[in-house]
């Protein structure tokens, strides 16, 4: 049952010839069966404007006067209130001002779960997919535990199919959330977590990526980091023979962020480090400064400050390959920190000189300083720079250090060597 009403969805929101959908449904999945078919509107293969009718059918409009007081506004124009008997007809007229003003298409959702007389809403329902104006309007005509319709699908066929999905569990359940996942992969569109990550132009979006995309909806619906990080190996290992490595990178370091997330140092580390010689030796400098300069952050959060040295260098060098001084300049100047927590005070001296270059100006002249306090020169001054250009977070992080220098150096010539 669940193949048949997801080939049937496929049809109905990929404007096939199927017009009308008729499901009946067990009452207590009639409510997370309407926000399901919103979200299928909404993020499905054609995404379609969708509008819900939920009233009751009984009485003298048998309901279609309180339809059209559910439509939105511009479906309504000038319509005043007329008699009840000619409700449907003006519902008729407000949902062809509707439909005209719905390019992405028009899904109309009948619901009601109370129906005085099925004999009646039957006749209203063929008037309503029948009536000329209507031809491109699609129909989802939903039913709680019985068929209010009688012969109507069988009478509309091929162009109206009946899924009478009684027996619904939550196993079932569970296999048509994937198949809106798969729904909407088709049409091209991401996971709501890669959704920006991954370029509006970039060929995963096209034709030939559903198993990929089916991948990154797993991941993003994966229970714990663990599991997300094991479907994003699957989508990587997909993409590296395809010929598309920017893709495959940024899915990798996102991978390597959910296995540090599930506390596997290690293992997360090595996949970024793969992730990043993907990126270097394909020269992706979109994704390569700043995913260099995580990967410094990391390694001195771990206390590995040598390490973390040469992924700021290298992050830095990559920013200027890129034509972003002022990033680079940052990187640099991270360099230096990092240099100098690893005790190689020359290094930090070298990169902090680099950084004043990298900001279009020139470093003090320090050479009649000893050491601790050639430093503080340089991190007070290049404070000062970063200062007026606008990057308040460096300053305050370089003159930091410059205090700490001043705390722990005594004032005399020495050497740190």
């Amino acid at each position: 049952m669940v193949s048949a009403l997801r080939d049937a969805l496929r049809q109905l929101f990929g404007r096939s010839f199927l017009r009308v959908l008729h499901l009946v449904v067990p009452p207590h999945v009639f409510g997370q069966t309407l926000a399901w078919l919103r979200a299928l509107a909404e993020r499905g293969p054609q995404p379609a404007r969708l509008t819900v009718h939920a009233a009751p059918s009984f009485g003298p409009s048998r309901g279609w006067a309180a339809r059209i007081r559910e439509l939105p506004p511009e479906a309504l124009g000038t319509v005043a209130e007329g008699p009840a008997s000619d409700a449907l007809d003006t519902f008729v007229e407000c949902l062809t001002r509707l439909a005209a003003r719905s390019p992405q298409g028009l899904v109309v959702v009948l619901a009601p779960q109370h129906v005085a007389s099925a004999l009646e809403y039957a006749r209203d329902v063929e008037t309503l997919v029948t009536r000329r104006g209507l031809e491109e309007v699609r129909f989802v005509i939903l039913d709680a535990a019985s068929s209010t319709l009688g012969d109507l699908p069988t009478r509309l066929a091929p162009h109206a199919a009946t899924i009478p999905w009684i027996e619904a569990d939550n196993r079932d359940w569970a296999e048509i959330e994937r198949t809106l996942a798969e729904l909407r992969t088709e049409r091209g569109r991401l996971a709501p977590a890669f959704e920006d990550r991954i370029s509006p132009e970039s060929p995963l979006r096209g034709p030939g990526f559903d198993d990929v995309r089916r991948a990154l909806e797993r991941a993003d619906g994966a229970s714990t980091p663990v599991e997300a990080a094991g479907f994003l190996d699957d989508a990587v290992r997909l993409l590296l023979p395809r010929g598309l490595p920017r893709e495959a990178a940024e899915l990798g370091i996102e991978r390597a962020r959910r296995l540090l997330q599930a506390g596997q140092t290690e293992t997360g580390m090595a996949v970024l480090e793969t992730a990043i010689r993907l990126a270097e030796q394909h020269e992706i400098l979109a994704i390569l400064p700043e995913t260099l300069a995580s990967l410094g952050s990391l390694e001195i959060r771990r206390g590995r400050f040598a390490e973390g040295q040469s992924a700021y260098e290298r992050a830095a060098e990559a920013a200027e390959k890129r034509g972003d001084r002022p990033l680079a300049a940052d990187f640099c100047r991270c360099a230096g920190h990092a240099a100098l927590n690893a005790s190689k005070p020359n290094e930090g001296k070298r990169f902090w000189r680099r950084t004043f270059g990298l900001l279009g100006g020139a470093a003090p002249m320090t050479m009649s300083l000893d050491e601790p306090q050639e430093l503080v020169v340089l991190a007070v001054s290049l404070a000062d720079v970063f200062e007026e250009q606008g990057n308040r977070t460096a300053a305050e992080a370089l003159r930091g250090h410059a205090t700490a220098i001043e705390q722990n150096t005594p004032r005399k010539t020495t050497s740190w060597d």
